[in-house]
């Protein structure tokens, strides 16, 4: 596959957490097609079981090594991906609980399938006034044909109620997003 042929998804985001991952291709795609998105209904049941059922293409779960990400899958070349934040002077940082999860469903399991790590992106929005940012911004080559990109969300060690709205566009947030939803109610993890 050609990089020329990767398009350009930008997706904003307001604290991202865990898994950010472009799954499996679904069928062939007609050439140079205009990028679209297509918002699913949220998967309430896989939580952090997600190993072959999300990411098969590739995956990356946000601050696992933390200060780094985990990626891989069988995709190539790799996902090429950058996140940071609306405020140029904070950088996102990556944030891996110390909290014993081994039993919570709701964390994801690292590849290996034996242990189970509770991370994420963080854009250090509890110095900013509430709904305020600064947000995330992540950006991702996505191959030609259709693909899964699935976002995971979940509290991470304490009830949180937290919403965020998601928009993914065509390129560098630019123009009219080409879907946008909402993210809530996932104590116990929600893929979006």
């Amino acid at each position: 596959m050609n990089r020329a042929n990767f398009w350009r998804v930008s997706v904003v985001l307001a604290v991202a957490t865990a898994i950010f991952a472009a799954g499996r291709t679904v069928v062939a795609a007609p050439k140079q097609p205009a990028p679209f998105a297509v918002v699913l209904a949220d998967d309430d049941d896989t939580r952090g079981d997600w190993i072959g059922t999300y990411g098969t293409h590739g995956y990356v779960l946000c601050g696992m090594r933390s200060p780094y990400d985990l990626s891989g899958g069988a995709g190539w070349p790799p996902l090429s991906y950058s996140v940071a934040t609306g405020d140029p002077e904070e950088t996102a940082r990556a944030w891996r609980s110390s909290a014993p999860t081994e039993r919570d469903r709701s964390v994801l399991l690292e590849p290996s399938g034996l242990k189970r790590t509770a991370a994420s992106w963080d854009d250090h929005g509890e110095v900013y006034p509430l709904g305020q940012g600064p947000d995330l911004h992540v950006q991702i080559s996505i191959p030609d044909g259709p693909f899964l990109l699935s976002l995971y969300f979940f509290e991470i060690d304490w009830i949180q109620h937290r919403a965020y709205r998601i928009r993914v566009f065509a390129d560098n947030l630019h123009g009219e997003p080409l879907a946008e939803t909402e993210a809530n109610n996932f104590f116990k993890g929600k893929k979006r």
